[in-house]
This record gives C-alpha cells, structure tokens and sequence, in this order.
C-alpha cells in the first residue's frame, strides 16, 4: 500500500508517461554526474598514492644520509679519527708516537682538541684491531 502511494502524485492520480520519462532522464543524468565524479576522484587517487610514494621514497633518502652523516667521528666533522690515523700509519710505514698521530689527525680533521684527545685517542687505538703497540705511547698498522 505504501508503495502504491509513492507512484501517486498530489491529486492522487499515477503520473503519466511524460513525466516518469523526465525523472528516468533526471536520474539518469544525475548517475552519469555521479560515475563522472567518482572517475575523477580515482584518477586522483592514483595521483595521490605516486605523490606519497615519492615522498616516502625521500624520506628513506633523507633518513640514509642523517644515518650516514651520524657514523661520521667527533662532533660529526668528516671521518673518524681511528680511520685517519689508520690512514696517517698507512702512508707513513713505520711506528709513530701518539702525540704525532694526534697532531696529524687534528691537522687533517682542521678542528680544535678536546682536554684529553691524545689520551682518548691512545686508547681508541689501543682498543682497534686494526692496530698494534710496539712501544710505550707508540702504535703501528697490523700488516
């Protein structure tokens, strides 16, 4: 019964073919408005998901070289003080003295010492496989 109210217009009557062929047209125009939108919001979407996957992409990037610039020695200034000593022995092929090695370091690294950098690199030194003690305060590559 309900239903058969819904088909009726005011007076009461079934409306005639004309006008259920405007509200088919109606109707269908509006689904085509609507299949439209719902094209474009996927076409963006898909635009969307590209932009956040660059820029997830740049995020790892960025985080690489925050990592990368972190494993960098003291104060982050270039390489690693162990490294450049390593370096330093290297080059130079015979046993040095600590305070030699610290000199050229901080040559190289251009930056200030700290209260006890000949005594903290000493043990660095002496702690890095890479390196062997021949004598009191004097150190060497492992060959």
């Amino acid at each position: 019964m309900a239903r058969s109210r819904q088909l009726l217009n005011r007076r009461g009557r079934r409306p005639s073919l004309k006008v259920a062929a405007r509200r088919v047209n109606k109707l269908q125009k509006d689904a085509k408005s609507l299949l439209t939108e719902l094209h474009d919001l996927e076409d963006r979407l898909v635009k969307l998901e590209a932009l956040m996957e660059a820029s997830r992409k740049a995020d790892r990037e960025k985080a690489k070289r925050r990592a990368a610039t972190r494993a960098r020695g003291i104060r982050g200034k270039g390489p690693n003080v162990r490294d450049l000593a390593h370096q330093i022995l290297l080059r130079r092929r015979k046993p040095m003295g600590i305070q030699e090695i610290a000199r050229q370091v901080l040559r190289v690294k251009k930056g200030k010492p700290g209260e006890n950098f000949t005594q903290n690199l000493g043990a660095a030194l002496a702690r890095d496989p890479r390196f062997r003690r021949v004598g009191r305060g004097t150190y060497t590559v492992k060959r």
